[in-house]
């Protein structure tokens, strides 16, 4: 379920927001669904897989940006935050991180390149007409939260600062407690 404000709605499990002739559409994504992902792009694994073995799975937010509008915009996706419902806030993993998290696994030169590929990580401007689609990807959420809300900082279209925020439910299931 997903809690939509003014200028959004769902679909599926993904919230979009339109504003100033940008659409945002952000969903997160199940490991079985990042995998899917993955494995239908020649060339990529799924960095993920794996990783958190032994805890809460790492989150993957899939982001699609679509500047329809007539101004460009202006992304700075590291100024993204996951925040639960008790205020604590994550920033997405750098590539620094995933560096950290796989350098020690066999196939990590693959899963890096995988992450260079698919994450929204630098700077971006769109001009008008432009598209980007791309993960972030957050350390796991408290095992007591409920709702999570992906707010999108530093977001500018046409030089003004637009908020753009979705709010999440956090689904638990028994073999993975903390997945959304």
């Amino acid at each position: 379920m997903q809690r939509l404000g003014q200028n959004s709605q769902a679909v599926g499990n993904a919230v979009v927001v339109t504003v100033g002739g940008v659409v945002v559409r952000m969903e997160p994504l199940e490991p079985e669904e990042l995998d899917a992902y993955y494995q239908s792009r020649p060339g990529l694994v799924n960095p993920l897989k794996g990783v958190s073995a032994d805890g809460p799975p790492l989150l993957a937010f899939r982001v699609d940006l679509r500047n329809r509008g007539r101004q460009p915009v202006q992304v700075e996706p590291a100024q993204f935050v996951l925040m639960d419902q008790e205020g604590a806030r994550r920033g997405p993993l750098s590539y620094q991180d995933f560096y950290q998290l796989v350098t020690e696994l066999p196939d990590a030169d693959q899963r890096l390149r995988s992450v260079q590929a698919t994450m929204l990580s630098n700077f971006l401007t769109l001009a008008p007409g432009g598209d980007r689609e791309g993960f972030l990807f957050f350390p796991p959420v408290n095992q007591a939260a409920r709702l999570v809300v992906l707010e999108l900082g530093s977001f500018y279209v046409g030089g003004r600062e637009v908020p753009v925020l979705a709010e999440f439910e956090v689904a638990r299931s028994k073999a993975a407690p903390a997945r959304r």
